[in-house]
């Protein structure tokens, strides 16, 4: 138990966890933030993905591209 504590106390494992925060709280922000603006500015999955789901429910994506002129 001694170890765990003195692990505790490193620098290293002290940067790591600070930036481990960032990362997830940064990550629980920019999930709902875009959800809103997909929503208000009414933005989609673009069309060229089609999913499709097969009779033992496994998802199959294909992708269609379309010449732009």
């Amino acid at each position: 138990m001694a170890e765990l504590t003195h692990m505790i106390d490193s620098e290293v494992f002290l940067a790591f966890s600070t930036y481990a925060t960032i990362v997830v709280l940064k990550m629980m922000l920019m999930s709902p933030m875009t959800g809103y603006f997909r929503l208000t500015r009414k933005v989609h999955k673009p069309k060229v993905w089609n999913v499709q789901y097969t009779q033992n429910n496994l998802k199959r994506v294909s992708l269609h591209f379309t010449a732009v002129s």
